[in-house]
């Protein structure tokens, strides 16, 4: 699904008062009236006609979708609603709407005149709908806001945030320290919007519900994407042929290991098999070499040779494989020998200490990228500063959890690879421009080796016929956060070795159907 920034969201709601003569009232009313049908649809059996909702409103349109919801819930029963606005002076459609409200006999309080009554409201509400601010604030709440939503964040009432959570601002996270309404279900109108989905945002927003408000088609089809927007189910691998068999589904080679941290490249390499690699090879030192029994579950096994990594389809390198010269040697003739590959762990250190060095990029292919990078903000916070796209570690590190898709490109343009920021929902930055968020929010899959198992995937969809990098590390993204839904069904908590056996019937699922 298409994201957007709230500039773009505005503009189409002005072209469709402008050009398409629809009334922003009418507009509006179809957008409260929807999202409080969304809302029941969603929460019917938690609530009912002695529920106590309360419906606060801001200025701004936030406020009069939330107080055409009031009137809904109103309307159909829900007699002990209240409404609550922040301001005595409000826009022109909150005023009119507030009218309204009055009319129909619902109880309307202001935090500026009615405090120890709003504040008993609050603490007395079972759903408090929060119609602050939405994506036009600036920075953070002022402070009255600012203690309205602090007093919201205390109550035990379910919280359902309109449109966006009020405080998060236009299109990036405020400041340090800003307060934030903490929503259980945000009713985004018509198409989601970018703050919701960076990884501190995302905490904030709870479950998302996209609400249909019924601008044209053209409007949204025209409308400038910020980045697409994935389930994991919506994706699915390609599927493989009856008589697709080890050669033709690629031979991956997973470089990685050392002393103490040998346990990440074996997991790479059977995640590699299991999600559908025909042939896996394993480099290792010969001091882990030695030491390795012959048995690894079909994975061959050899003495480090970058060389080889001419022989084969893709690799994957950097498990676990430490961070030194003799690496980066080993990390150079790698890149210069493979014709596409994966960069994880160490070897993301090591990208960032090779394209100081060499001042060049990863190689293409016909003018697009074969190289998928895989760091967690950690990693990308390193990189970002030996690329010299921020000052400092902490800099990068607010970026990247607060607002990636400002840092992403760049970094992918620089590199000239994919990059997946991992977290609990995935970004994907191509230096085509490209640019996917894949849901997660599944705390089972922050497990150690989760990382070297997603790598493995990466290598394995770069192999999948004439598959893009971009669109290899989305598949491999998606199968990973599948298959670690169904391990915690299925497990509860679980290891990286046990989230293999899933990444193998999901992987084998997809391409099968």
């Amino acid at each position: 699904m298409k994201v957007v920034t709230g500039k773009v969201m505005s503009c189409i709601d002005r072209q469709a008062s402008g050009d398409c003569a629809i009334p922003g009232l009418l507009l509006m009313e179809d957008a409260g009236q929807n999202a409080w049908r969304s809302f029941r649809t969603l929460c019917r059996e938690k609530i009912d006609k002695e529920s106590k909702l309360l419906f606060v409103a801001g200025k701004g349109n936030n406020g009069g979708d939330a107080l055409v919801m009031a009137r809904a819930a109103f309307s159909e029963g829900f007699t002990g609603a209240k409404v609550v606005l922040f301001a005595s002076e409000n826009g022109e459609s909150v005023r009119l709407h507030t009218k309204i409200c009055e009319g129909y006999g619902l109880k309307v309080l202001c935090m500026e005149g009615d405090k120890l009554a709003v504040q008993a409201a609050i603490s007395d509400a079972d759903v408090i709908f929060d119609g602050i601010a939405g994506t036009g604030l600036k920075g953070a709440l002022r402070p009255m806001a600012a203690e309205l939503v602090r007093r919201i964040n205390e109550s035990r009432a379910l919280k359902v945030a309109v449109d966006i959570p009020s405080g998060l601002g236009d299109d990036a996270f405020p400041i340090a320290g800003s307060v934030i309404v903490r929503a259980d279900i945000t009713l985004t109108m018509e198409l989601p919007k970018l703050p919701l989905f960076s990884p501190e945002g995302r905490k904030l927003v709870g479950r998302i519900v996209v609400v249909p408000v019924g601008f044209p088609l053209g409007l949204i089809a025209e409308a400038e994407a910020a980045a697409e927007w994935f389930v994991p189910e919506e994706v699915q691998v390609p599927e493989l042929a009856p008589w697709a068999y080890k050669n033709r589904r690629g031979h991956l080679l997973v470089i990685g290991g050392a002393p103490c941290t040998d346990g990440a490249p074996f997991l790479c390499a059977m995640s590699a098999a299991s999600s559908g690699a025909g042939l896996v090879t394993l480099m290792l030192d010969d001091e882990i070499f030695a030491r390795t029994p012959p048995d690894r579950s079909g994975i061959m096994i050899r003495r480090l040779d970058p060389k080889f990594a001419a022989s084969v389809d893709s690799v994957v390198i950097g498990p676990g494989w430490g961070r030194n010269e003799a690496r980066l040697a080993a990390f150079d003739a790698v890149v210069q020998h493979a014709a596409s590959g994966v960069i994880d762990a160490d070897g993301i250190t090591l990208l960032g200490m090779w394209l100081n060095k060499n001042g060049g990029r990863l190689p293409g292919k016909d003018g697009s990228t074969r190289w998928i990078v895989t760091p967690h903000p950690g990693e990308a916070s390193r990189l970002a500063v030996s690329l010299g796209l921020c000052r400092d570690i902490e800099e990068a590190r607010s970026m990247l959890l607060t607002r990636p898709w400002e840092l992403l490109p760049p970094m992918a343009e620089r590199c000239n690879g994919v990059i997946v920021l991992k977290s609990h929902i995935s970004h994907i930055a191509s230096p085509e421009g490209g640019y996917e968020i894949v849901e997660g929010n599944n705390p089972a899959l922050g497990t150690g080796g989760s990382g070297d198992v997603l790598a493995g995937i990466c290598g394995t969809m770069l192999m999948r016929g004439e598959m893009a990098a971009r669109e290899a590390a989305l598949e491999a993204v998606a199968l990973h956060q599948r298959a670690g839904k169904h391990a915690a069904e299925k497990k509860g908590f679980f290891t990286a070795g046990q989230l293999i056996e899933f990444i193998g019937i999901e992987s084998y699922r997809s391409a099968a159907e």
